[in-house]
């Protein structure tokens, strides 16, 4: 069997690490290891082989060690710490194919921006996960050697099993009833929910801004759910949750059967983030038939219509921060736009129900069985190569002799 070693920044709830999840469970032609800098609790996947921290020296070497003794096949780099130890492992083992593969539509800074920019050129494949990621950053020069491999979750594995299982029942799924049994029949606020990691990119403090605006033309009838794991960006939203006292409530984080379990009577799903890959999370969220309210970035505008089987929420153009990031703000109108939609939609149950539906028929294909055609394409054309060499020496040694 064909040894991969998957090496990423920690274990942590993310979409690069869900994803891995799912390769780590179901893949049948590979031997795939995850090779972490870190464990994080709660975890999203389980290491095989763990570093000494994220920042760490240590780590490199130590995961440069085990790497050495598990003698992959192919080694794959995701983000951009990981990339550099693909790098020097390369360097080592230039015959052993190196892959790269790249979660979104910007650097997050300019260690990450230099890393990969190098390692297309020295990356025997670049994997992107979705089309706008591989506008984004791939060079055209380089684009023979890259391809999109959109990831998948146990979640959406989940979904899927639940509507399958529903079909076969005859049962319709009740998605999207909050006007029939919430607050427009002055009961239970119609329920949004936000599940991943709290971190500056996903802008939290845009979806409390929302919620403000949602409280402003009907108090009480919405209710913001956070899934996620501890972290100081997450303590300082739910400060100002608590000083504005907004209808805002952390569940803390959990597995994608606790997400299925707690999602089951919601109706939106709110992420606002300033930019996106592929958005892991707001696929999950089509999958469980929830209408996700979104900014149309990244990949998010290719599989999501506004209005079909999602709301979105339009900013101004970004503009470069003192830092040199870009940074993009929504106006107070917009927001109070929005929060009109949402109320108009939560008290039209016929129209909620087809955009539910319409969010659940969004395709996905099997990202298991696309991971391990990439990878073993990559190997295949390493030993052909490899095998090509050799025989081209042993004709010129036997030539000269």
């Amino acid at each position: 069997m064909i040894r991969i070693a998957h090496l990423l920044h920690t274990t942590g709830i993310g979409g690069v690490e869900t994803s891995a999840d799912l390769v780590s469970r179901n893949s049948t032609a590979l031997d795939y290891r995850v090779f972490a800098f870190e464990e994080s609790e709660p975890a999203a996947v389980a290491a095989d082989v763990v570093g000494r921290g994220v920042n760490s020296p240590r780590s490199v070497l130590a995961l440069l060690a085990h790497l050495r003794r598990f003698r992959p096949d192919a080694v794959v780099s995701s983000l951009w710490r990981s990339v550099i130890v693909g790098g020097l492992h390369r360097l080592r083992n230039p015959r052993t194919p190196w892959v790269v593969y790249v979660h979104s539509t910007r650097y997050t800074n300019i260690a990450d921006s230099l890393v990969h920019r190098l390692a297309f050129r020295f990356a025997d494949r670049i994997l992107c996960d979705s089309a706008a990621t591989l506008d984004a950053l791939i060079p055209q020069r380089h684009r023979s050697r890259a391809e999109v491999v959109c990831p998948d979750s146990a979640l959406i594995g989940l979904a899927r099993d639940r509507d399958e299982s529903a079909d076969q029942d005859g049962a319709q799924d009740g998605r999207a009833r909050s006007s029939e049994d919430g607050s427009a029949a002055g009961q239970q606020p119609t329920r949004i929910v936000y599940w991943g990691r709290v971190v500056d990119f996903k802008r939290l403090d845009r979806s409390l801004e929302l919620m403000a605006a949602l409280e402003d033309i009907a108090p009480g009838a919405f209710t913001l759910e956070l899934i996620s794991p501890e972290s100081d960006l997450l303590h300082e939203a739910l400060e100002t949750v608590r000083q504005r006292e907004l209808n805002v409530s952390w569940l803390g984080s959990g597995s994608a059967e606790f997400i299925l379990d707690r999602v089951a009577n919601a109706s939106f799903f709110l992420q606002l983030s300033e930019f996106e890959g592929l958005a892991m999370a707001v696929r999950e969220a089509l999958a469980l038939g929830l209408v996700p309210i979104v900014t149309p970035v990244g990949a998010i505008r290719e599989y999501t219509e506004d209005g079909l089987n999602a709301l979105h929420v339009v900013g101004e153009e970004s503009k470069k921060t003192a830092n040199g990031a870009h940074r993009s703000e929504i106006p107070a109108d917009t927001f109070a736009e929005v929060a009109r939609r949402i109320l108009d939609l939560s008290t039209d149950p016929d129209r909620l129900a087809a955009m539910s539906q319409a969010a659940r028929e969004v395709p996905s294909g099997d990202f298991t069985e696309k991971f391990e055609t990439a990878l073993l394409s990559a190997v295949g054309a390493a030993w052909a190569q490899a095998g090509s060499t050799d025989t081209a020496g042993t004709k010129s040694g036997q030539e000269t002799r």
